[in-house]
């Protein structure tokens, strides 16, 4: 009697330890994590159960069970590894992150759908080699870009806000050099960097994040009127351009009064300057790293100016005397960082506060006149 007893209470013992998900809805297993839940596998290993998943699989936003909403939040190590069956998935907008081989051995997927919060990947589809297709929805594409040398057609979504060049696959290797454009987006380039004048072609919507960066033999470039968002630094460190023209129809860009400067019209600001912008009487804001590493000997800001944002002047290492106007109240972190040969310093009248690190490394700064 004794010998059944523990022969059925180790049985019963197995069973319970052979199952580590916490519940199973529509035939996807999941585990409660503090945030909501992850999509595991069947049983206590991947290997445990064969092909739990197979044909075309969607990971909700959320999840029900007894009543109770989850978000499902990621997808987790190993999930779907070896199950051979599977042949698309689409994954929920709430998914952040996929851990590693979470789909090392899915031979048969071809396609693959990314939900508006995923940020990381941890390289879950390296091993996927028949994956052709790829559409991406979250907002920075190249922490997760899935860069198979199989992928041949790529799209964007609406939340998109920075991609990859998507070096390493098929898509990419079948692109002419020149200008790299995907969709409606203005990429990069392949091949030798640009020089010269540059013309971004007329229907384009969407300019990457570093695009033309470092492309220090560009002398011009021209923004047509279709384009609606421009990227952080798409022209960082460019040094030679010494123009910069939006087309005149542009609703959401303008280079008003012939400024040599790119301007967001409805905020008025300049979010890219070049060595032969003037600054307009309507402008009210110097944007984000906006005139970072140009050649200015003496910048005068208007008194129009209310606003100077982090980083505007860093690294304008010829930049000998400033004037700043009497409608800046705030100088914000880093604005003349690095600017060693800064002499002169003319602050103005309503000036209040001078972030952190506003003028650090100015090395060569003795004259300052401090506000009234």
């Amino acid at each position: 009697m004794f010998k059944k007893t523990l022969i059925v209470a180790l049985l019963f013992l197995h069973c319970v330890t052979a199952i580590s998900h916490d519940f199973e809805v529509d035939g996807i297993y999941y585990e409660y994590t503090t945030d909501g839940v992850y999509v595991t596998y069947a049983g206590d290993s991947f290997s445990a159960v064969s092909d739990e998943y197979s044909g075309d699989i969607i990971i909700p936003s959320t999840v029900t069970y007894y009543g109770n909403e989850r978000k499902v939040v990621s997808i987790g190590a190993n999930a779907f590894r070896e199950c051979k069956g599977i042949t698309s998935i689409i994954i929920g907008d709430n998914v952040t992150q996929i851990f590693s081989d979470a789909f090392k051995g899915c031979d048969n997927l071809q396609r693959v759908s990314i939900g508006k919060s995923l940020y990381s990947t941890h390289g879950a589809f390296y091993y996927c080699n028949a994956i052709t297709t790829v559409h991406y929805n979250c907002v920075h594409v190249y922490n997760c870009a899935i860069n198979n040398s199989s992928v041949m057609e790529i799209t964007l979504g609406e939340n998109v806000k920075g991609v990859s060049d998507f070096v390493g696959t098929g898509w990419y290797k079948k692109q002419p050099e020149g200008l790299l454009y995907l969709d409606n987006w203005l990429v990069g380039y392949k091949g030798e960097e640009p020089v010269g004048d540059i013309t971004i072609a007329e229907g384009t919507t969407h300019i990457n994040e570093y695009a033309l960066s470092y492309c220090n033999s560009i002398t011009s470039v021209t923004i047509p009127q279709s384009v609606i968002y421009i990227g952080d630094f798409f022209l960082r460190n460019c040094e030679s351009i010494t123009g910069l023209k939006i087309d005149d129809d542009n609703t959401t860009f303008d280079s008003r009064e012939n400024c040599n400067a790119i301007i967001e019209t409805n905020t008025n600001t300049i979010i890219k300057a070049c060595n032969n912008t003037n600054i307009p009487t309507t402008i009210e804001s110097l944007g984000l790293c906006s005139f970072e590493g140009l050649d200015f000997v003496e910048i005068d800001i208007p008194d129009n100016v209310v606003e100077i944002q982090k980083g505007a002047f860093q690294c304008c290492e010829k930049l000998k005397r400033v004037t700043i106007g009497n409608g800046v109240t705030f100088i914000e972190d880093d604005t003349f960082s690095g600017c060693r040969a800064l002499e002169e310093l003319y602050l103005g009248n309503n000036l209040q506060i001078i972030g952190e690190g506003a003028f650090r490394n100015c090395s060569s700064l003795t004259d300052v006149q401090l506000p009234n």
